[in-house]
């Protein structure tokens, strides 16, 4: 039962997993676990990533592809198939790029093409698509919301293809409840809720479970079809009435549980007079280290309004940390330094806060100090060979949060205002058309600046910064 329910957590880390990356967002069930949607792939197979044409062109260069070595086939690929292409959807915000000798498990919602849509797209006159070459043979569609990935970290799902091509394996209902998230922000990370009353109507009848003390919960050897999952947990709300899942034969259906309470934090900023401080932001954050992810950030700041009151409502259970500016760096508009409830200026002069489920905290009070004088510094901003770089956007970052961020004039030049008595790190950078290389037409680059650091107390005349920083592709 011990490396059952390993298996079942190992499957739900999958799961949670959604691409962002480049402004790309994939449904949900895009990256599995492939016992849930077996049955809407069209194409799957283990394979090695042999050769490309992707040479650093940027996430928005189109015609890439990769040719990959076809090892083991389990659904659309023709028998005898040695090598198949792979269109990572390049030219779009969901470009995948592969690692050259890695082993995948590739998998296509659909189904595989004669030739490259490049190709397609020369014949009709696309001229950027003519200047590109493309191996012979079958493509399958792969980009980042496919549920293609390494090898090494899709051992279940390969255990769960080779049985279930090979007619083994049974169907099963599992899943999670977690506390401050939605079913499309969930992740392992998320503080579990133990204990509750999971409840699955099928065609059969009713199923009942219990989630353990990591909030997941399991159905096995259930008979497939449709079935209306409801929770029921003391102070808590479900993010759904119910939940309605469609289970595959000998497939799974799987169930993620946002669990939201209705704890509140609520008080006031105010100065060294006693009156309430307008527009500054107030921010909570563990008292402690902890292995479970924080709400949302805008679910745990807030601005204080005209008489400087602030409130946070849906708070979990926990032990927090609050202040001003504690998670988040201080802007010019609201120039006061980190400050934690009750008063003080470091961590170490904080209180904690222990806050039970549902409990209401009213009436805590942060004392702030006055505003922090404020430093114009100017900064310039050059390509390596000495050029202006014009309409460039410089940052201030402090405690690793963004400060300001201003963008270079026709002479390369930009001044922030910045508090004194904050360290920050400035930076610089630019995109760039990398159109050095005939096969490579048209990828736009992104270069960075060396950071330089500017002290608490410092107020250089200029800084100069420099883009002779190359961004590696993700």
């Amino acid at each position: 039962m011990a490396s059952k329910r390993s298996i079942m957590r190992g499957l739900l880390a999958v799961l949670v997993l959604t691409r962002i990356a480049s402004g790309c967002s994939c449904t949900p069930w895009a990256y599995g676990p492939l016992c849930q949607v077996i049955e809407k792939r069209q194409v799957l197979f283990v394979g090695t990533a042999m050769a490309t044409n992707d040479l650093g062109r940027g996430w928005l260069a189109p015609g890439v592809w990769y040719q990959f070595s076809v090892e083991e086939v389990f659904k659309g690929v023709d028998e005898g198939t040695k090598t198949i292409l792979v269109e990572p959807a390049s030219g779009t915000s969901c470009k995948e790029s592969y690692k050259i000798g890695e082993r995948y498990l590739v998998s296509s919602y659909a189904p595989v093409l004669a030739e490259h849509p490049a190709v397609a797209a020369a014949r009709k006159g696309d001229r950027q698509a003519a200047r590109l070459r493309f191996p012979k043979g079958p493509v399958v569609l792969a980009g980042g919301c496919s549920g293609t990935r390494p090898l090494q970290y899709a051992g279940e799902d390969l255990h769960f293809a080779r049985q279930y091509m090979n007619g083994g394996g049974t169907s099963r209902i599992f899943g999670a409840a977690r506390m401050h998230t939605s079913e499309f922000s969930f992740g392992p990370s998320n503080p579990p809720v133990p204990g509750a009353l999971i409840r699955a109507r099928g065609a059969k009848g009713e199923l009942i479970a219990r989630t353990d003390s990591e909030g997941a919960f399991e159905f096995a050897d259930v008979a497939s079809g449709h079935y209306v999952l409801t929770v029921e947990a003391p102070g808590f709300r479900a993010g759904r009435t119910d939940y309605e899942i469609e289970v595959p034969a000998r497939g799974c259906g799987v169930v993620r549980i946002g669990m939201n309470s209705d704890g509140v934090m609520a008080g006031s900023v105010v100065d060294e007079m006693g009156v309430g401080v307008q527009g500054v932001t107030v921010e909570y954050v563990y008292a402690r280290e902890e292995r479970y992810s924080l709400p949302p950030y805008p679910m745990r700041a807030s601005k204080t309004d005209a008489e400087g009151r602030f409130r946070f409502s849906a708070v979990s259970p926990g032990e927090y940390v609050l202040g001003v500016h504690i998670n988040s760096a201080p802007k010019a508009a609201a120039p006061i330094p980190p400050t934690y409830w009750p008063g003080g200026r470091t961590r170490e002069e904080a209180e904690s806060i222990l806050l039970a489920l549902n409990e209401v905290r009213n009436g805590l009070q942060i004392r702030v100090g006055p505003p922090a004088e404020l430093r114009r510094v100017q900064v310039r901003v050059q390509w390596p060979d000495g050029r202006v770089a014009a309409d460039v956007p410089v940052s201030a970052s402090a405690g690793g949060h963004l400060a300001e961020v201003e963008r270079t004039d026709a002479k390369g030049l930009v001044e922030l205002t910045l508090l004194r008595g904050i360290e920050y790190a400035l930076g610089a950078n630019a995109w760039i058309e990398d159109t050095e290389k005939k096969d490579n037409p048209g990828g736009p680059k992104r270069v960075e600046a060396t950071q330089q650091k500017l002290p608490a107390e410092s107020s250089p005349s200029r800084i100069t910064l420099v883009l002779d920083c190359p961004v590696p592709e993700k």
